[in-house]
């Protein structure tokens, strides 16, 4: 019924301290938006992550050739110690799985749908 695609990202530049989760949508699939902003602002908040915004991108084949609302979730920057460290840990990833769990169920139940 919907579809999340996990991810880490990389910076290949030498700055090391890039850090943050980014969520990734393409608006042609309808729904795929609102489903995008609620999984990045749940894991967001559910991490204490830096956030780098929703973005919008139709060159991700995983979001544009799905036929239901989905999303690509970068959850942390593996060419950066701490995050590397952070997502290997089962308590990091315990606190992705509640945020994107979360999500779900609110974008199917929430009140004022």
């Amino acid at each position: 019924d919907v579809y999340i695609s996990i991810h880490q990202n990389t910076y290949e530049d030498s700055d090391n301290e890039v850090s943050g989760i980014e969520t990734y949508y393409c608006n042609d699939t309808e729904g795929s938006k609102e489903f995008a902003q609620l999984v990045h602002d749940s894991v967001v908040a559910a991490t204490g992550a830096r956030d780098r915004n929703l973005r919008e991108s139709d060159g991700l084949y995983v979001v544009r050739e799905a036929d239901m609302p989905s999303c690509l979730v970068e959850c942390s920057f593996l060419t950066n110690k701490k995050e590397r460290e952070a997502i290997a840990s089962a308590e990091y990833q315990e606190k992705l799985a509640a945020g994107m769990a979360e999500a779900i169920y609110d974008f199917f139940y929430q009140e004022d749908k």
